[in-house]
């Protein structure tokens, strides 16, 4: 888990000033459930954390940290937004709490998760482990999967590559997707939703210029120049 963008939360901070309303549209992505957890029931990352995006500033802050702000008006910088209650999409503010990354540590340790249970066996887990196999035999583009199973795309693309749920990657014979272009076949065109994962792929910095090049049948160039806004600089 990196440090979050300051820059982020400060003008979270500003907009909600102006934007009151905000809070009742995070709130109802919560559920509140019996046993004590406030759940955020909106998209969640590769990390297990919910997130929040906000439209109007185009970007996305953790759930819990946004949570944090709302009840307390504060978030310093360089220190994380940690869980009493060991359950990462909680938004429960007093089930939160702020800490150093050696806190973070010492807070896991304690807690003995520097084992934690892999897939279904992690409480944390939104998806079983047929819906992961899924994923990885899927043609669907990370957009589609994205929306089936209600997470995120950089989560659907971490699956995809192998840096979530690796004990089931002996079932993925192929860790992303590839369309082989048949000898001598000229370069497929693409459409605009493949443009736009394109250039979401590669902001996750988990996909290079080749990757993306093989799994779109496309040249290196042509996914430097979609990812630089060169071409198709209409979306």
């Amino acid at each position: 888990m990196a440090f979050p963008d300051h820059g982020i939360v400060i003008r979270v901070l500003d907009f909600l000033e102006s934007n009151p309303d905000l809070e009742e549209r995070f709130f109802r992505k919560v559920r509140k459930y019996s046993h004590g957890c406030w759940t955020f029931t909106g998209s969640r990352g590769g990390d297990g954390y919910g997130y929040f995006f906000i439209p109007e500033l185009k970007c996305q802050i953790a759930a819990h940290r946004f949570s944090y702000l709302l009840e307390y008006g504060v978030l310093p910088e360089g220190l994380l937004v940690l869980h009493e209650c060991d359950n990462k999409p909680c938004v429960r503010p007093d089930h939160l709490f702020l800490g150093t990354w050696k806190d973070n540590m010492v807070d896991k340790t304690n807690k003995g998760r520097n084992n934690a249970p892999a897939g279904m066996r992690n409480g944390g887990a939104c998806l079983t482990d047929s819906q992961v196999m899924e994923i990885f035999s899927s043609t669907s583009t990370v957009i589609q999967l994205s929306e089936k199973f209600g997470i995120s795309r950089s989560h659907v693309s971490a699956i995809r590559c192998g840096h979530v749920w690796k004990h089931l990657q002996h079932f993925n014979d192929r860790s992303k997707p590839k369309r082989k272009l048949p000898v001598g076949a000229t370069l497929s065109k693409l459409v605009e939703d493949e443009v736009l994962e394109i250039r979401h792929l590669h902001s996750t910095g988990l996909w290079t210029y080749r990757s993306l090049g093989e799994e779109f049948a496309v040249s290196e160039i042509t996914v430097a120049n979609i990812c630089k806004r060169r071409t198709w600089k209409h979306i």
